[in-house]
């Protein structure tokens, strides 16, 4: 008969085998971690400010969806990342490529993250993230064939929560500056739908905005989604989510409410283009398919994740002068992206 010591061994053996076959990165853990994202930095006084607070609240996972150095070569924009380059992973922008930078601007960037191609896909314990290339002829039937491979596939592991798009031309948006990838949208968004991708991060639009859950419509794409209502921290049920949700910076509330999202409804779009080269004006009436607006200051969303939700915070550098003033980031943003609303109950609202 089997000691107990051989017993506890071979239950350990199995763990770790588990472990091992599956890799660190795609295994899950309990405990969450911090994703930072934002695009469109350039080699500027603010994007240094904004790399240096990133930094402070060391995040595990760096996504930024395109436009990085603006200039000739990216020497100046990897000088500014840095701290964090290691963890960083990126989308091509339109300053990235040919279109207004190089095809060795390009391929500078693609071997410095250690990329063979502008499209890819990574794990990140329990995240599942699907980079695409607006860049591309959005008919490219290469890019289409592996993101529609990458999701099926994604979509049957049980050991991913979530799953999050990252590109740079965004699909919608209200900024003034760039219209909306209309033919890259009616391409990728049904692909959306069909693999419940729960978020989607963009650029090109110098702002930060948030849609609401949407799914796409031959007749009006953008119209199409659901919202939670706005509630207060202590309509929360029980005082973990209470804890989870309260703000980093206590002179810095965001009004003590928070947007709470089912993103079974569809899929969140964030438009994250405050990385510091300029800012874009929007429309003066925001789209019935826009949550929320901002685009008075460069700043960064951070993305807590773990099993059941993921906590997104827009800290907004607006007060922030020199590199020690970490405790002046504003919260301009806050909401919870969950399934199937376990957190609240479901008060929906169509629109």
């Amino acid at each position: 008969m089997l000691n107990i010591k051989k017993i506890i061994f071979i239950i350990f053996a199995f763990f770790l085998i588990d472990f091992l076959n599956y890799g660190y990165e795609n295994f899950v853990f309990a405990s969450s971690y911090n994703i930072a994202t934002v695009g469109d930095w350039g080699c500027t006084k603010d994007s240094k400010l904004l790399a240096i607070n990133i930094n402070f609240i060391d995040p595990e996972l760096v996504l930024i969806p395109g436009d990085l150095s603006y200039e000739k070569s990216g020497k100046c924009f990897f000088d500014i990342i840095n701290p964090f380059a290691s963890k960083t992973k990126i989308a091509i922008g339109n300053h990235d490529d040919i279109e207004d930078g190089t095809k060795k601007l390009k391929n500078e960037y693609l071997d410095f993250f250690n990329l063979k191609k502008s499209f890819y896909t990574f794990n990140y314990q329990n995240v599942h993230v699907l980079v695409l290339d607006t860049q591309l002829d959005p008919k490219n039937k290469e890019q289409y064939e592996f993101a529609k491979y990458d999701l099926r596939k994604t979509n049957n592991n049980d050991k991913i929560e979530w799953i999050i798009v990252m590109f740079h031309k965004p699909m919608y948006s209200s900024g003034l500056a760039h219209e909306d990838f209309e033919d890259f949208t009616k391409i990728y968004h049904p692909l959306f739908d069909e693999f419940k991708v729960n978020l989607a991060i963009q650029g090109h639009n110098h702002i930060y905005e948030r849609t609401l859950p949407l799914k796409y419509s031959d007749d009006d794409p953008k119209i199409i989604g659901e919202k939670i209502k706005r509630i207060m921290f202590d309509e929360l049920p029980y005082a973990n989510t209470i804890q989870d949700v309260q703000m980093t910076f206590e002179p810095n509330k965001y009004e003590n409410s928070i947007d709470v999202i089912d993103s079974i409804k569809g899929t969140v779009f964030v438009t994250i283009g405050t990385g510091g080269r300029g800012l874009h004006d929007t429309e003066d009436k925001k789209p019935q398919f826009i949550e929320t607006v901002y685009n008075e200051a460069f700043g960064f969303l951070d993305l807590q994740v773990d099993d059941k939700k993921i906590i997104g915070t827009y800290y907004s550098l607006e007060n922030i002068k020199k590199s020690n003033e970490f405790n002046k980031m504003n919260i301009r943003d806050k909401f919870i992206l969950t399934k199937e609303l376990p957190l609240v109950y479901e008060t929906n609202y169509l629109y």
